[in-house]
């Protein structure tokens, strides 16, 4: 065999049994549902990409993750905005009361998240030789708790046409080959988040925060990597279908109804009755297939559950204005001002405890209050995920 030809074969070989010793070095792989008895204690650890800035209130990826995980799950979010991994930095996490709170919890499974603020330049430049010992000094932190904990590290978010606020994309890259060192040598699974969000710019807007669905590509990365599922994210299942994809009838009246109005005994046969959703052209173009014109609406829909074994049941619905919802005669949720989208939100425990076999009543009102107008609803509930929900 020519020189050249055995040397590069053997650089060949080199690389794929570095790879390989680097691949099973590493712990990616799914956390076993099966060992744990109680729910499963999940720590996020992160800055104010964690913490949800950008993104509005419930919609941060621990949030997300927390969804679509179910009840078998306890995720608690301990992002704070502004802090970096290296304990030299502007802002070091292990100083924040978060950090003390994270360990506090004794989670079975820690999800890291950090490096964002490091690349600042005051940051890097100073202290990027602090990177790898300052992470194996957290990692080796949650490690020694007495539950023992799964640790995952992140690579840091993509951050987009150069950054802001000093953070940008070069050093973030610098910090990965670091991160794949610490999960090599302390046994760590990794998540690629920044190969997820890379080029997805549109999903960051001011380039550093992904907005809720930025958000949601890291919820459904972590779901991956803790459960090993790959299917549909969020995974739903649909309870009351909305009116999102075709109108659902509902009976609705735009006079005020006397107070028992919510009520499952309630006799609704003298409302009108029409498709969703309800509202003005205007506001929700062809989402409206009845117009409502007045301050206020009420609806009310009758719909049957086959199944009383839900995971986590919540409202799809999207407002304009002030809404609130029975479920059964029970207050489930209110939501004020108004949302553009349709999205989920949570409802009471004593409501969604009233949920049953057979007939369901759920009973709707929405205040406009000003420019434009839009009510229509649904319910939704999260399939429990586990390692072998795999699509």
């Amino acid at each position: 065999m020519p020189i050249i030809m055995l040397r590069n074969f053997s650089l060949f070989i080199l690389i794929a049994f570095a790879t390989a010793i680097l691949v099973q070095a590493q712990d990616s792989s799914p956390v076993q549902v099966d060992k744990y008895t109680a729910a499963i204690k999940v720590a996020c650890i992160g800055d104010s990409i964690t913490a949800g800035f950008g993104a509005g209130r419930g919609n941060s990826w621990p949030d997300q993750l927390r969804k679509a995980l179910g009840a078998n799950w306890e995720v608690r979010n301990f992002g704070v905005s502004g802090t970096t991994l290296m304990q030299r930095g502007d802002s070091p996490y292990q100083k924040q009361s978060a950090f003390k709170a994270a360990k506090d919890l004794n989670p079975d499974v820690v999800v890291i998240m950090l490096g964002t603020n490091d690349t600042k330049p005051q940051n890097w430049i100073n202290f990027q030789r602090d990177f790898e010992a300052d992470y194996k000094n957290m990692a080796g932190q949650f490690a020694e708790l007495p539950g023992k904990p799964r640790i995952f590290v992140c690579y840091p978010p993509y951050i987009a046409q150069g950054g802001s606020w000093g953070i940008n994309d070069p050093n973030t890259l610098a910090e990965i080959p670091v991160i794949d060192r610490v999960a090599k040598d302390m046994k760590l699974g990794i998540i690629d988040v920044h190969g997820e969000l890379k080029n997805k710019d549109s999903l960051i807007p001011d380039k550093v925060h992904p907005n809720e669905k930025g958000q949601t590509v890291i919820a459904r990365t972590v779901l991956q990597a803790l459960t090993g599922y790959n299917g549909d994210f969020p995974p739903i299942v649909v309870l009351l279908a909305s009116s999102e994809k075709g109108g659902m009838t509902w009976r609705y009246t735009t006079e005020k109804p006397v107070d028992n109005w919510f009520k499952v005994d309630f006799d609704a046969s003298s409302w009108k009755e029409d498709k969703g959703g309800f509202g003005s052209p205007v506001s929700a173009g062809n989402l409206v297939r009845t117009e409502w014109k007045t301050a206020d609406i009420w609806l009310r829909r009758e719909f049957s559950l086959e199944n009383k074994r839900l995971n986590r049941p919540r409202l799809w619905m999207r407002h304009d204005d002030d809404a609130e919802v029975y479920i059964n005669g029970v207050l489930a949720a209110r939501a004020g001002r108004f949302n553009e989208e349709y999205r989920d939100f949570d409802i009471r425990p004593d409501a969604a405890a009233a949920l049953r076999l057979g007939r369901n009543v759920i009973a709707v009102h929405c205040r406009q209050t000003g420019g434009g107008q839009f009510i229509d609803a649904g319910l939704i509930d999260t399939r429990p995920v586990t390692s072998a929900s795999k699509k």
